[in-house]
């Protein structure tokens, strides 16, 4: 059975759409992945939509905060920029800092960041 029957079943399941294979890149590292990220947030023309539980508070994810920044200054503040991250996670504090803290100077500047709530979650935490 070739790969391609093991997952035929998907077609029919979910949606999806056709990738040449000669258009992906497959990393195969973190630091792969990171090194993409930014040089893409450094390089986005019109819109920018970034979706995680958290964003987190180390170095890396300031390069990352500071990648956007740049990109924001280079255009003056005219892209569109989202973080769309889990309200809970996102404010969770960790040695003083917390996602929202790293985007902080990015939404007081340039209004950029969205933390969403799961409203099943907030329900069953005001009943506690």
């Amino acid at each position: 059975e070739s790969n391609m029957e093991t997952v035929s079943f998907l077609a029919k399941e979910a949606p999806g759409f056709a990738v040449k294979g000669e258009n992906v890149v497959v990393l195969t590292e973190p630091t792969e992945y990171h090194k993409e990220l930014c040089a893409r947030a450094s390089n986005v023309r019109r819109r920018a939509i970034f979706a995680s539980l958290y964003l987190g508070t180390g170095y890396k994810e300031q390069a990352l905060v500071d990648s956007v920044e740049r990109n924001l200054e280079k255009f003056n503040g005219n892209l569109k920029v989202r973080f769309l991250l889990d309200y809970s996670r996102g404010t969770r504090d960790v040695k003083g800092q917390s996602s929202c803290s790293k985007l902080l100077p990015l939404v007081e500047k340039y209004k950029v960041s969205n933390l969403s709530h799961n409203k099943i979650m907030r329900l069953r935490y005001k009943d506690l």
